[in-house]
């Protein structure tokens, strides 16, 4: 059997994307968590760099520290400058801090060497190494963000559907969107050691898409994505387990070993294609049926 630590963190992980990635979604932000991951390169970099430790919170605090800069740099660009379009302005952010990230990456390989190994494995994850500390820190960013939806729910629900109305209504906080950027931010962090800085994105996405096609309402979608996610990530270590364990078998390869982060996003990219072509395929049966029936 899989690790717990290591099936319980992918659960943990599936569940917080598919809750952040429905709200990035709604919003029209998909990719909002991509320009988060790829700016947390740097300051894994750069934490690695100033502190010379490995422990993931100690990375994690830098990343989630520039993070929030990136975060910064696209309301900076917003502002004042209409023609700059929110496209243009996340492929600034994202391929600028990304450099920043790879310039640092060599200067820190000269001053500390032997540590390039460990940072590399961010990139796409290092689920088999997952702790108990790791899932604690998921389970910490999870449970408030549950709770500020659970609290706030109808300023969110205008929030990414009507803005402009929640402006007027007498339960909008002002708050919200900033706490709610800012639980992206440490829940991207926070997942890193699970799908790593270039695949975390993915996740953020297929799982709400599913949810959409298979459900009419926002709430019921946030629900449907935070249970697949929790499903695929408990269902990835298996995977792994018997894709190692079939190759063992049949080639004798014994140094067989499957990364569990990808295997996560393949699923989850999978049943969103799935879902997808199921909805077309109904779409068009209900088309069919309302052409017969006006011929009739």
């Amino acid at each position: 059997m899989p690790d717990p630590a290591v099936m319980t963190g992918c659960i943990l992980a599936g569940v917080l994307y598919g809750l952040l990635g429905s709200f990035c979604m709604a919003r029209n932000q998909a990719l909002l968590g991509d320009v988060i991951s790829h700016a947390a390169w740097p300051g894994l970099v750069l934490a690695l760099g100033l502190t010379g430790s490995r422990h993931f919170g100690v990375l994690g605090v830098g990343a989630a520290l520039v993070g929030f800069m990136a975060l910064i740099s696209l309301e900076y660009l917003g502002k004042g400058s209409t023609r700059i379009k929110p496209d243009t302005r996340l492929a600034l952010v994202l391929s600028g801090f990304f450099a920043a990230g790879m310039l640092f990456t060599r200067q820190v390989q000269t001053s500390r060497p032997g540590s390039m190994g460990h940072l590399h494995s961010f990139l796409f994850g290092q689920t088999a190494a997952l702790v108990w500390m790791d899932t604690a820190v998921m389970a910490t960013v999870l449970i408030p963000t549950m709770i500020l939806v659970w609290l706030r729910w109808r300023d969110l629900s205008a929030l990414c559907f009507d803005p402009q109305w929640r402006q007027t209504t007498p339960h909008a906080n002002g708050a919200t969107p900033a706490i709610l950027n800012g639980l992206l931010v440490i829940g991207i962090v926070a997942g890193l050691p699970v799908a790593g800085v270039v695949l975390v994105s993915a996740l953020l996405v297929c799982l709400p898409v599913t949810a959409r096609s298979l459900t009419n309402r926002f709430s019921s979608g946030i629900l449907v994505a935070m249970g697949l996610g929790a499903t695929l990530g408990a269902l990835s270590p298996l995977v792994v387990m018997l894709t190692e364990s079939i190759f063992r078998h049949w080639r004798g390869n014994d140094d067989a070993r499957l990364p569990t982060g990808p295997v996560f996003v393949l699923l989850g990219v999978t049943c969103s294609g799935l879902s997808l072509g199921l909805k077309n395929m109904r779409q068009r049966k209900i088309q069919r049926m309302g052409r017969n029936h006006a011929s009739c």
